[in-house]
């Protein structure tokens, strides 16, 4: 009787460990990656600078293109844990659709695809 109450305690042990690291490798519905996600822009890095009024926070310029052609619009990459921010310099042409998160980069005629890796804590 002892041995078959040691074993159910090991295996509810067991389960609910698998239970607790299983619940968050499935996650994908954080608050940066809903705000990646749901951004969209076109057009030309103006500015990249770490903004020290936002604690360093690495931020993007872009000067929009199409409908919106003219004004600019600054975009935080804090949580980027990708190579987006690293590879982009001052002069590149980018596009971001919503509902994606990759980034088409051009620079020099050549055209780049990078995926925005958002960090879910």
């Amino acid at each position: 009787m002892r041995v078959t109450i040691y074993f159910i305690f090991l295996f509810c042990c067991i389960l609910g460990i698998y239970a607790l690291n299983r619940a968050d490798s499935g996650i994908t519905e954080c608050a940066e990656y809903g705000l990646q996600k749901d951004a969209h822009y076109k057009g030309i890095v103006s500015k990249k600078w770490n903004d020290p009024s936002q604690h360093g926070y690495p931020m993007l310029r872009i000067v929009l293109d199409g409908e919106l052609k003219g004004f600019t619009r600054d975009l935080n990459f804090r949580d980027d844990t990708g190579k987006f921010y690293k590879f982009i310099e001052v002069g590149d042409s980018v596009k971001k659709k919503q509902g994606e998160l990759k980034v088409a980069i051009r620079r020099n005629s050549r055209a780049y695809i990078i995926h925005l890796q958002p960090a879910c804590d």
